[in-house]
């Protein structure tokens, strides 16, 4: 793997943005550089919604398909951080089946892999015995993490056995499930400290820092005092714990300890042979202000503010970043020229290699084909766009299974992140990419990969739409007065461009203008009159129309209209374009009458289950409708 001589570990995770996951990150890139190992980072961001989405998920997941498990050295996976279904039906079974080397699991022990996880009763202990003992607290309430978390299991264990070693009675009242993460604090503060509740607690154990930092949060927004009116501890000594207000007691997990430890079961003969391994890592119980062992000072409280500030500073200049990216995205027409743009907006890399899924052939018109995918890589893939040490490389196919091009020169093992690069559940590559001095993502780095994915899937969509038409015009006829599509292109066009939008999941319009009084035209002034307002008609509907936009005329004077990828508004905005054209086209020419239109539209759901011709069915109801209130309110002049 990487073209290079090195031993490769691969690591597995999830949600990288994590304090502890970043800081896992950081530390194994450290450590496989100072060791002389490859470091293939492949992670995957969780769909933040309530709601499952599984394209989506499917789409992030197809990272797991990416290593030649044949390269791999040693695999660790934290799955901490996965959701649980994507958990167990991808990664799990995936690595199970693949993984030819050793497989540690951190954290969380997975049956048939070796682990790494920590001693959550020693430090537990330590940290409820320092509240009774040391603070003389007994009115103890706990938050855990949801019940079937075995790191809550074991810690609300430990809560209650340490409880009752040391006499202190027990409020089943006070045990309340939390969710490892933010956004319960206030829930929690109404329930424990609300209103004129007068038996309150002294202290308030959380199982993680997430839920301790929330309720601190909270605490000061309320104007609660820390710890005089209630102290908080948390577990697992993340950066935040020490950026709250006050700082916050808790249990130091050592990230080095855990990869010293996955590095002897690497090494480890036994576990080579196929046997398995587990280390338990003794976390150390940090004192500070939220528990009362420490005082806020003033420079203390200004290193906070500091880093609130700077924090802030770093995500907004970087949402800006992405914002302008996304619109100069929104121009582009070939997805090959996407790292111009990245190249101008993004600065954070030290290396970058989007890898693209494209057929080494061309089509028709002599393009390299995009091939999305929604299982696996193929055997070779595009590195469309790229550098090395900010160095630009050359676009070039390379084997999938070297992850990225071989690059002349370069030295030493390599250490290299690798995220999914998808539009739902269409893969259309992945971004390796690395940083300087072991920075880790910032904040915004999946709002970053959906820009560049979501801008993929539009050119995507607006290429495929375009050969369609292309293909379109050249296999049917245009109707000859007008330069039109004629009734057997609109019927093939249609239904084609409509089985694309249910199958793309995408709404289209359907339109039907209708000429009022044709046939009056016709008697009074001349069948060339006739052919003359048909044709007004026509340069209106053109003129209107833009790229990609098909206009029909199937009889004496009926037109349609279909357009891909659409909006009620922008279909409102059609129509509202194209009677201010025909009003200026009609009054231009010297003639005895006047032009007018009745029309019928909507707007399709591909979700619905309605077929193409129930729709043309509803559009040609609302037309005739239409043209019945013109003759009930409005009469053509007729000289």
């Amino acid at each position: 793997m990487f073209n290079n001589e090195y031993r490769t570990i691969g690591l597995f995770i999830c949600g990288v943005l994590g304090s502890f996951q970043k800081k896992i990150c950081k530390r194994l890139t450290e450590y496989t550089r100072e060791k002389g190992y490859n470091l293939a980072i492949f992670n995957s961001f969780k769909d933040y919604k309530e709601e499952r989405n599984d394209a989506y998920i499917t789409g992030e997941a197809n990272i797991v398909n990416l290593p030649n498990y044949d390269d791999l050295d040693g695999i660790i996976i934290i799955p901490d951080g996965y959701k649980q279904e994507s958990l167990n039906k991808y990664f799990i079974p995936t690595l199970r089946k693949k993984a030819k080397c050793p497989v540690i699991s951190v954290l969380r022990q997975v049956e048939g892999f070796s682990s790494v996880v920590i001693d959550n009763r020693n430090a537990m202990e330590s940290i409820i015995e320092h509240f009774i003992k040391d603070h003389k607290m007994t009115k103890l309430a706990y938050v855990g993490g949801p019940n079937e978390h075995p790191d809550s299991v074991e810690r609300l264990a430990c809560f209650r056995k340490t409880m009752a070693k040391n006499k202190v009675a027990v409020r089943e009242d006070w045990i309340l499930e939390g969710t490892f993460w933010y956004g319960e604090g206030a829930k929690h503060i109404d329930y424990f400290l609300g209103g004129d509740k007068k038996d309150r607690p002294e202290a308030i154990i959380c199982a993680n820092d997430y839920m301790a930092v929330d309720i601190c949060d909270e605490c000061v927004s309320r104007g609660i005092l820390i710890p005089q009116e209630v102290a908080i501890s948390g577990f697992d000594n993340l950066p935040e714990s020490q950026t709250c207000f006050p700082p916050l007691t808790t249990a130091d997990v050592s990230v080095d300890e855990i990869i010293e430890k996955c590095f002897a079961i690497i090494e480890d003969e036994e576990v080579k042979k196929g046997k398995t391994a587990a280390f338990k890592i003794k976390p150390q119980v940090i004192r500070r202000a939220s528990c009362g062992c420490e005082v806020v000072d003033v420079k203390s409280v200004l290193g906070i503010v500091k880093y609130v500030r700077d924090d802030y500073d770093n995500l907004y200049w970087a949402a800006r970043s992405n914002t302008y990216m996304a619109i100069r995205m929104q121009k582009l027409d070939e997805y090959r020229n996407i790292g111009k743009i990245i190249g101008d907006d993004y600065n954070n890399f030290k290396d970058l290699y989007i890898c693209m899924c494209e057929k080494n052939k061309k089509d028709d018109d002599g393009a390299l084909v995009l091939t999305p995918r929604i299982k696996g890589y193929p055997s070779k893939m595009n590195c469309v766009y790229g550098f090395s040490d900010r160095k630009a490389i050359v676009p070039t196919f390379f084997n999938t299974k070297n992850i990225v091009p071989e690059i002349p020169g370069s030295k030493g093992p390599v250490q290299l992140y690798c995220t999914p690069l998808h539009y739902l559940n269409y893969t259309f590559g992945y971004v390796a990419h690395a940083y300087d001095d072991s920075a880790c993502f910032d904040k915004t780095f999946q709002n970053w990969m959906a820009v560049v994915g979501n801008a993929v899937e539009n050119i995507r969509t607006k290429y495929n739409y375009s050969k369609l038409v292309d293909k379109l015009n050249d296999l049917y006829l245009h109707e000859s007065m007008t330069g039109l599509y004629n009734r057997r292109g609109f019927d093939n066009l249609s239904s084609k461009m409509y089985d694309l939008s249910i199958k793309e999941q995408k709404k289209m319009m359907l339109l039907e203008v209708d000429m009022d009084n044709l046939k009056q035209v016709n008697d009074r002034h001349g069948h060339s009159e006739g052919d003359r307002a048909i044709d007004i008609i026509a340069k209106s509907l053109k003129k209107v129309a833009g790229e990609g936009v098909i206009c029909a005329r199937v009889g004496g004077d009926e037109f349609w209209v279909v357009a891909y990828d659409y909006s009620k508004e922008m279909m409102e905005e059609y129509v509202k374009k194209f009677k201010v054209v025909l009003e200026n086209l009609d009054s231009k020419d010297d003639k005895p009458y006047s032009v007018s239109v009745s029309y019928g539209s909507v707007i399709t759901d591909p979700s619905s289950g309605i077929n193409l011709e129930e729709y043309i069915n509803i559009v040609d109801a609302r037309m005739y409708r239409n043209k019945r209130e013109h003759k009930k309110n409005e009469s053509v002049l007729l000289n």
